[in-house]
């Protein structure tokens, strides 16, 4: 083995993944692993994320490491604050259809684990090189470390037993952890936090009890116990069928006041431990094995890391790239460790295939690229670690900064997210790049901007009936849906007849690559760099879709003197009403406008007028006289109009229950028989005869009114986005109010 095509150092999961999807993403690529230890060797960090499944597929291991890891993880149970706080709520992680853990959601005996994982870029066609200690990386010509243009090449030096070797690679990814091994060997800058200087204390524990939770009584299916104590917060990860780890993280202040005290951090580990609420049931007959999962040095000793969060400042330049720890490393109380190695693996990967593939690459835009999506990935993460060592017990604190993390990095995805939604998918691995918001693919999907997330909370976050009141219960998905997105709607309405202004750092038109998690290269693409700087964290940034005329958006015209309407309606006037351009925009910038204000981004400088929310509209008034015409017996009514003008809901409160019917153009569209104009189409709740009867006279007068109002629909689009609600009784005068 004298070139390879690709040299890495570390056979960690960051390592072990970037080698598999190099190779089963090239045909014929040569990449050597070169791993200092022989595997199986121990390592803590059990706990992965559903967040990673897209990626091990791709790699060619999901299946694999499903079928031979005992203990799937359903979710995490946190247990808030100290006891008398009485806080205990759930992330869960269950898929709504079966009720299963969701695929790649492990407990797992690391030490089993990376060896699979190393294996499996063994089959995928790497070499694998074990007891190989890297002594030197060196460019075979220019600087150290190089830093623009093409590859150098490097000479890579390792020695193992005793012997020495060497070869020349095009590329070198460093995966050695918190070895940093480029970062040493090289002095590249690293950055720490310190307000996030932590130690952790951990060992095994045989015979424990299993925190249960609803009707989880598969002994393969476990949860994750997360508990706060005064001194810091304690794990209790089931990684076997009668093997738990638990640990004790703390500060670097504790550690030295209880060793001044003359204490044994093993005496203040079981200690901690067997207190802390919950875990004190769970280990009340358990047997403490020690530092290892067979043993070790025996219940006399207890293992000692320092989780010390930090970043390498530079993490990518020409023919070399950092992954997983080597590159940042984040508090582990979110248990993000697999999930930030699995999408470094990932971006590098895709990275090196797009330079193997697109000869004409942007090099150096495609590698600050790679820099700025792993920044993006690891601040969302290290944001929400720093509130819990803010002390801040308050589920409600977490639930909200999980919820602007979730939107400042998704955007439209996570609009219409409740603030425990936006927590689960922060536990489960759901941090994407901001670009995602501005990638053409996701911009241009058939979603309005209400349904962005409702497929997603079908799929992951809807609520389940819950046996036990000691946790927390989330709330149906459809109550959930409608919650959110009337949540929503009426935060719509509020700002387009104001006038507002943007309170930002700034914001630029760009240029650069973004990837995903499912693809496997980098895409050029155009986005609008929203930078959301403060006092904590510099780099701070969103995106949004921009357009060849208004590669700016519709910011540099919120000046505080036009309503949004009147800018919107200015950027939208040369496309035609209800062509796909037209839309695109209209979701575009609706998502821009919210995504801002619900970070907190925009000064209201003159509120809107309830009277301009509904009055005069073309649509409205006749889905409304065709809705209250219909009507025979007294009724609260709200009815309302969508950001596209596409549907309309109609709702009545009536003797205590809520009936809907929702109006649809179906010009384009399937028609179902029985439940459609010429161009309108309804579908609402069968089943009650009277609200059956109603939805067919809404019909039928409906059929009549289009006869005047041919371009019914097509008026809808120009004023989208209103409603109204009223009281009606029949004969009586009916006075709107506006949503």
């Amino acid at each position: 083995m004298k070139h390879v095509d690709v040299a890495i150092f570390g056979g960690g999961p960051a390592g072990a993944l970037t080698a598999a999807l190099l190779c089963r993403q090239n045909p014929g690529i040569r990449v050597a692993v070169l791993e200092k230890e022989q595997f199986p060797r121990h390592h803590v960090g059990e706990v992965t994320l559903p967040g990673w499944a897209a990626i091990l597929e791709r790699a060619g291991a999901l299946e694999a490491l499903d079928a031979q890891t005992p203990i799937k993880k359903l979710g995490v149970i946190f247990s808030w604050g100290p006891k008398e706080a009485g806080e205990i709520w759930t992330a869960d992680f269950r898929e709504r259809a079966t009720g299963r853990p969701a695929p790649g959601s492990w407990h797992v005996d690391r030490a089993e684990f990376d060896r699979a994982l190393l294996d499996n870029a063994r089959n995928q066609g790497a070499a694998v090189v074990e007891t190989a200690r890297v002594t030197s990386v060196e460019p075979l010509s220019g600087p150290c470390p190089p830093t623009e243009g093409t590859s150098p090449g490097f000479r890579v030096s390792w020695e193992s037993d005793g012997e020495t070797a060497s070869l020349t690679a095009e590329h070198v990814v460093d995966a050695t952890g918190q070895a940093r091994l480029l970062a040493r060997l090289w002095g590249l800058p690293v950055h720490g936090h310190p307000d996030m200087n932590n130690y952790a204390l951990y060992g095994y524990w045989r015979k424990s009890g299993i925190q249960t939770h609803d009707d989880n009584e598969n002994p393969d299916e476990r949860w994750a116990l997360i508990v706060g104590t005064e001194l810091g917060w304690v794990w209790h990860i089931p990684i076997g069928p009668d093997l738990v780890s638990v640990g004790v993280v703390t500060d670097r202040d504790t550690i030295k006041r209880v060793s001044a005290e003359g204490r044994s951090l093993v005496d203040v580990y079981t200690a901690e431990a067997q207190s802390a609420r919950q875990v004190d049931t769970l280990l009340a007959g358990a047997e403490y094995l020690g530092d290892r999962p067979e043993g070790g040095r025996g219940p006399e000793a207890v293992a000692v890391i320092q989780d010390w969060s930090y970043r390498v400042e530079r993490r990518c330049g020409p023919g070399w790239f950092l992954a997983g720890d080597a590159s940042v490393f984040v508090d582990p109380v979110l248990s993000s460790g697999m999930t930030l190695a699995s999408n470094a693996a990932s971006a590098v990967a895709n990275a090196i295939t797009t330079l193997r593939r697109e000869p004409t690459v942007d090099r150096e835009l495609l590698r600050r690229s790679v820099e700025e999506g792993a920044r993006d990935l690891s601040l969302a993460y290290h944001r929400m670690a720093r509130v819990w060592y803010a002390r801040n017990l308050r589920m409600d604190t977490w639930h909200w900064t999980a919820r602007q993390e979730r939107i400042r990095t998704s955007s439209a995805s996570a609009m219409n997210e409740l603030e425990h939604d936006a927590f689960t998918a922060v536990v489960m691995g759901a941090i994407d790049s901001p670009l995602d918001a501005a990638a053409e693919k996701s911009s241009r999907s058939g979603w309005a901007t209400e349904f962005f997330t409702w497929i997603t909370a079908d799929k992951l976050f809807s609520g389940r009936e819950q046996s036990s009141d000691e946790f927390a219960v989330v709330d149906g998905s459809q109550d959930a849906r409608q919650g959110a997105r009337r949540s929503v709607m009426n935060r719509w309405r509020r700002l387009l007849d104001a006038k507002i202004r943007p309170k930002l750092s700034g914001w630029s038109a760009r240029e650069g690559y973004h990837t995903t998690r499912f693809i496997d290269h980098w895409a050029r693409i155009k986005y609008l760099e929203v930078q959301l700087d403060d006092d904590q964290d510099t780099g701070l940034r969103t995106a949004f879709p921009v357009f060849d005329d208004h590669p700016e958006g519709l910011l540099p015209y919120l000046d505080g003197e036009h309503s949004v309407r009147e800018v919107v309606e200015g950027m939208l006037s040369e496309h035609r009403i209800a062509s796909d351009e037209r839309d695109y925009r209209i979701k575009a910038i609706t998502e821009c406008l919210l995504h801002l204000d619900m970070l907190g981004r925009l000064e209201v400088v003159e509120p809107a007028s309830e009277e301009a929310q509904f009055s005069g509209h073309p649509f409205l008034s006749v889905f409304v006289s065709a809705v209250l015409g219909s009507l025979d017996r007294p009724a609260a009514v709200t009815v309302e109009l969508d950001w596209l003008g596409e549907c309309a809901w109609a709702r009545l409160d009536l003797d205590g229950e809520q009936h809907w019917l929702r109006a649809g153009d179906v010009r384009r569209a399937a028609r179902r028989l029985g439940t459609h104009t010429a161009t309108t189409g309804v579908t609402w709740a069968r089943g009650t005869p009277w609200v059956d009867e109603w939805v067919e006279r809404v019909l039928k007068r409906l059929k009549r009114l289009e006869r005047g109002a041919p371009d019914l629909w097509d008026r809808s689009r120009e004023l989208a986005a209103r409603g109204m609600a009223f009281d009606y009784a029949p004969g009586e005068p009916v006075i709107a109010k506006p949503l």
